[in-house]
């Protein structure tokens, strides 16, 4: 992915995230987009450090959300560095593969959060909701991509073939 692209998309996905959740909201639940940048800049990137990108995105995450800053940090990079990790052990090129690596990984960065956001107090909510809504976020945020993903790969076959 190029970092001209990145740039637009988190500025679209801050604009989507805090003046039009409301639009999108079901059930107190919205996919995370931010998340959803982070999965597909870490799948698509060549480079081994992929994470850090996917780290400042959780910071950007962080600083437009209402918590305390350095929780998304930390879930984005340790989900980005596992995926990085995993990626060459994955033939993530089917887009069915990878809405389901966006469906696990942003699981993870939702409970991450949502475990820290617990045991720091920040929360009153019981930890079995924070769960329920971490996986639901993750389904949310998988639905969401799916339409993004057969784009990517339906622009990126003919580039494809042409190199064959």
């Amino acid at each position: 992915m190029s970092w001209l692209l990145l740039i637009p998309s988190v500025y679209v996905a801050a604009v989507l995230e805090t003046a039009l959740a409301p639009l999108v909201e079901v059930r107190g639940v919205v996919p995370d987009l931010f998340a959803l940048i982070a999965v597909v800049w870490v799948l698509r990137a060549r480079g081994e450090r992929a994470f850090l990108t996917a780290a400042a995105l959780g910071l950007i995450c962080d600083l437009t959300a209402a918590g305390p800053p350095g929780i998304g940090l930390g879930a984005f990079a340790l989900v980005g560095y596992g995926l990085g990790r995993l990626r060459d052990k994955v033939d993530a090129d089917h887009w069915l593969v990878q809405t389901g690596v966006v469906w696990v990984s942003v699981t993870a960065i939702s409970l991450l959060e949502a475990a820290a956001w617990h045991f720091t107090s920040e929360t009153a909510i019981s930890w079995p909701t924070l769960a329920v809504r971490g996986v639901t976020i993750g389904v949310y945020t998988a639905a969401v991509a799916l339409p993004l993903l057969l784009l990517i790969n339906r622009l990126r076959r003919p580039r494809r073939a042409a190199m064959a």
